[in-house]
């Protein structure tokens, strides 16, 4: 537990330049939102802004677990730790994720405070929504971060072979790929529909996220929640978490 808690400490040293660029980019773009307001007579523009800064929150911390993961890798410090990979990883995760936090925590109250001055905002997009849009962040954020880690391990355990290093990004998108199309396989599977369909929470609004190479959407709608979904992002994520760790271990030469 002490060899985990030093290293918490220095994650969050090497992480802590990445948390103060993203506050003086979220406080120059709400001074610039601010200029708008003004200008405009309305505390419309301001608000807009200050929920977009909240969803960007969601690119934040995969962004964060990335650059600590290259600043690792340059300075090859890990290399010399006794600690398992398991921990190193973890520890980056957490690292990232506290300072997430501190980050969504301020951008989700700021937004919620000036939702109720902006008549034409709070009508259709209330506290409540802001909220649950500020958590499903969080975990769309700690999803792609594994995918992050998952990639990393993957172009770095490519260099050891001479063949594969040139064409190592193309490596990766034909692994994302592959992997889309299987879950879009499994997603038409009667089996899967049905236990879908069986544990299923209703739920008024849900945040939702829809992207494809054409186009991108995000927003609010009448959701139902399958925790059979949730089941396979968390299998997912844990299978993801594991290969990385055995990559790091044996195959990672930065």
């Amino acid at each position: 537990m002490i060899l985990f808690i030093g290293l918490l400490k220095k994650d969050l040293k090497i992480s802590l330049p990445f948390f103060y660029k993203t506050l003086v980019i979220i406080l120059v773009s709400l001074i610039v939102g601010s200029g708008f307001s003004g200008y405009y007579g309305k505390m419309d523009a301001l608000t807009a802004i200050s929920i977009a800064l909240v969803i960007v929150q969601m690119f934040c911390l995969p962004a964060a677990v990335f650059q600590s993961l290259n600043i690792e890798g340059k300075t090859q410090l890990w290399l010399h730790n006794p600690a398992s990979s398991l921990k190193l990883l973890l520890s980056k995760i957490i690292a990232s994720s506290i300072y997430h936090v501190i980050l969504t925590l301020f951008t989700t109250a700021l937004a919620g405070i000036l939702i109720m001055f902006s008549d034409n905002i709070i009508s259709f997009f209330n506290a409540g929504e802001l909220i649950s849009l500020a958590i499903a962040i969080t975990f769309i954020g700690l999803y792609i971060s594994f995918w992050v880690i998952f990639y990393w391990t993957v172009y770095y355990s490519l260099a050891s072979y001479p063949r594969l290093k040139s064409i190592r990004w193309v490596i990766l998108v034909i692994i994302w790929s592959g992997w889309s199309f299987a879950v879009d396989l499994l997603n038409k599977l009667p089996l899967i529909k049905s236990l879908k369909k069986m544990g299923t929470i209703h739920t008024r609004n849900g945040f939702n996220i829809k992207g494809d190479a054409a186009s991108f959407q995000a927003g609010f709608e009448v959701a139902d929640i399958s925790l059979f979904t949730i089941a396979g992002y968390l299998c997912t994520v844990i299978v993801l978490f594991i290969l990385s760790s055995w990559l790091l271990d044996n195959k990672v030469e930065v």
